[in-house]
């Protein structure tokens, strides 16, 4: 079915193309020949430029390497070895080394930190941007300990021992005879993570709102309880009981070459035995469950699957900054390896795309090196992160939204992008063919020519266009916060105690 759909993706486009080349090719012949020799010609002078770089680099590096080789032989670099050793770095490294051990020996130094830290956010943030998680500075050990520290301060309300400070860290939704515990901690998640936590939130509350038992079930000394985790990152060592937490997905053990060993560690084992103890797993995506199952050995009967709903992004009435008047795309995300945006930027410099510009949403700049590489320094756009509002401008005006992931777990972005109205290509790949499937335009994610056949498809078609973009907002209505909510509800009747 889902190769049948594709099939009618692509067979208008290679109607209209086999009518144009049925064409005269003596008239065509002029007018083609002169402009792909001219590009063929720049493409050539901007290798020769390339290459000539590369040659200065080389020596360059040469110079730099005798020169340290000289500095590493003289006296001078001998005789400070021992202050080397024990530069002020190195002491404050070790200093924060032995603070954190002892921090995790003595639960009772981050209750005395915890509220210092909560009363200062912005000392937390900045400690933790230049110091605890640079891995520059620190080695993975010192990462790895850390993430631990902060795990216990900051990322998850470890639940109080004291009887009424049991729910603390905690939002009540009485709820049909359900108490229902909802970790704040998720909320404050400036990732997709924090979105889906809010907006299950607000939704979760408008229901319990609107049950008529809502007020009774409050004040009853019965009531059952379940708490809720909207994301495993937030989780502490230890669960309350019943537990329900939610795993969107868990891409650093499908894709460990590409992540950093104390991230790997961490999911072989602090969150590996966090989903062991957890009443129930919500994940948002079959593929997901399928493989929360495999890697983390969870029974498939424990893992309940449960849609993301989609929430229309507000559009500007300007634009965040100048946008290309050329035809351009709009990539939104990292520049995480399994984001694979290298294969839309191999994929620009083929010769019929040499118009197409690509504007970048999120913390993307890693990509700029690259970027360079192939000289596509003019056609580029970082914007950065960027508000909703301003999201919403770019991706409505764009020609389409590029989502060449090599997994995601549910992946918002082009269902937001049908939402505006805007077509989207995809790779063929999980989720994007579970939950796409007959509404996009899908690549493969390693092939550039075919993103540059399917950028090109959609930009010259505007039959297809128009067909994808009607169809993908008719699919994207059907997944509300609602929905979402209502089914999460069934979940905490089920496993309440």
């Amino acid at each position: 079915m889902g190769n049948d759909s594709t099939c009618h993706v692509v067979d208008p486009l290679l109607t209209n193309t086999l009518g144009h080349a049925s064409g005269s090719s003596e008239i065509m012949t002029p007018t083609v020949q002169p402009q792909a020799s001219d590009q063929l010609h720049e493409l050539e002078t901007r290798l020769r430029k390339a290459e000539l770089r590369a040659s200065i680099a080389e020596e360059r590096a040469k110079q730099l390497e005798n020169e340290l080789h000289g500095i590493r032989q003289s006296y001078s670099w001998l005789l400070t070895h021992p202050l080397r050793a024990y530069n002020p770095k190195r002491i404050f490294l070790f200093t924060l080394r032995g603070i954190g051990r002892q921090i995790l020996r003595h639960p009772q130094l981050v209750d005395a930190i915890k509220p210092h830290l909560k009363a200062h956010p912005w000392l937390w943030e900045k400690i933790k941007r230049e110091v605890v998680f640079n891995h520059t500075l620190n080695s993975q050990f010192t990462c790895r300990l850390w993430q631990r520290i902060t795990d216990r301060i900051f990322l998850s309300e470890e639940i109080p021992q004291d009887k009424e400070d049991k729910e603390a860290g905690f939002t009540l939704i009485p709820f049909d005879g359900v108490a229902i515990y909802f970790a704040n901690g998720p909320l404050e998640d400036r990732r997709g993570i924090g979105r889906v936590s809010r907006e299950l939130l607000i939704q979760l509350k408008s229901l319990a709102e609107n049950s008529v038992q809502a007020e009774n079930h409050a004040s009853s000394q019965t009531i059952r309880k379940i708490y809720f985790y909207a994301s495993i990152h937030w989780c502490p060592d230890t669960l309350p009981a019943p537990c329900v937490v939610m795993i969107h997905d868990v891409i650093p053990l499908l894709f460990p070459s590409e992540f950093p060993e104390a991230i790997r560690h961490t999911w072989e084992t602090r969150y590996k035995i966090i989903a062991s103890q957890a009443t129930r797993i919500v994940t948002i995506s079959q593929s997901s469950a399928e493989d929360i199952s495999s890697t983390l050995e969870i029974p498939k009967d424990k893992i309940s699957l449960i849609y993301n709903g989609i929430t229309e992004l507000p559009v500007s009435r300007n634009p965040p900054a100048p946008l290309p008047e050329t035809p351009y795309l709009v990539f939104l995300g990292s520049h995480d390896h399994h984001k694979n945006v290298h294969v839309v930027l191999q994929a620009l410099t083929l010769l019929h795309l040499q118009d197409i510009h690509l504007v970048m949403i999120g913390d993307n700049t890693g990509c700029k090196d690259r970027v360079k590489e192939l000289g596509l320094e003019d056609r580029i756009h970082f914007l950065g992160r960027l508000s909703d509002e301003d999201t919403g401008y770019v991706i409505s005006n764009s020609l389409a939204l590029v989502f060449p992931s090599l997994y995601e777990g549910f992946g918002m972005p082009p269902m937001e992008a049908a939402l505006l109205g805007t077509a989207t290509i995809c790779s063929r790949r999980p989720a994007m063919t579970e939950l796409l499937d007959g509404v996009t335009v899908f690549a493969e994610p390693d092939s550039p020519e075919e993103w540059a056949s399917a950028i090109e498809n959609l930009r010259s078609d505007a039959e297809l266009k128009q067909s994808i973009q009607s169809r993908a907002l008719n699919h994207v209505q059907g997944f509300s916060w609602k929905t979402s909510a209502i089914h999460l509800h069934r979940v905490f009747h089920e496993e309440a105690l």
